[in-house]
């Protein structure tokens, strides 16, 4: 119990240097995009402040465009809130500034997935996979969408994949 209070309260201290750090760039360049899509990122992840998350991400893009992570985040913002086309679309944005990130390509998926699109879903893991086969997160989004659209044999399929990469031999006999 004492590691996990203590664990809690690094994360909290880490947190506050964090939010320092980013105040102080922007004292000496408010001009700094990615300064702004951080203090969105730590706005709605950590505090849940979805509205200030959004604000300072709109900003950050304003400065830095092609931040893929920015789109990226206010992506997450839209999927949030249940607008599906506006966290599709600056997904895709993301993926077009970042084409070999397979993070940004296995979230293309996940949102395609919970707008219930699950073919679009599946076709977007596939394309991640063609380039990095190997890559867990994929195979372990793959096989749900793929057990959503009823395909339950591919499903299964990709967790013994996912399974079999992870060296979990014993789960797939």
């Amino acid at each position: 119990l004492n590691k996990f209070i203590s664990n809690n309260e690094e994360k909290l201290l880490n947190r506050e240097k964090s939010r320092s750090a980013i105040n102080k760039a922007l004292k000496l360049d408010n001009n700094l995009g990615e300064a702004y899509i951080t203090k969105g990122n730590i706005l709605g992840k950590f505090d849940w402040n979805w509205e200030g998350m959004k604000n300072m991400l709109e900003k950050g893009l304003n400065l830095d465009p092609n931040n893929a992570y920015g789109h990226m985040l206010l992506s997450d913002y839209y999927l949030v809130n249940s607008n599906f086309d506006m966290a599709i679309k600056e997904a895709r944005i993301a993926e077009n500034l970042d084409p070999m990130n397979p993070y940004i390509g296995n979230w293309v998926g996940v949102i395609y997935c919970m707008a219930n699109d699950y073919d679009r879903s599946i076709r977007q893991y596939q394309k991640v996979l063609e380039i990095f086969p190997s890559y867990g997160s994929v195979l372990n989004e793959l096989g749900f969408a793929q057990y959503l659209n009823g395909q339950k044999d591919d499903s299964r399929n990709s967790f013994i994949k996912l399974q079999e990469i992870n060296g979990n031999y014993e789960l797939v006999k």
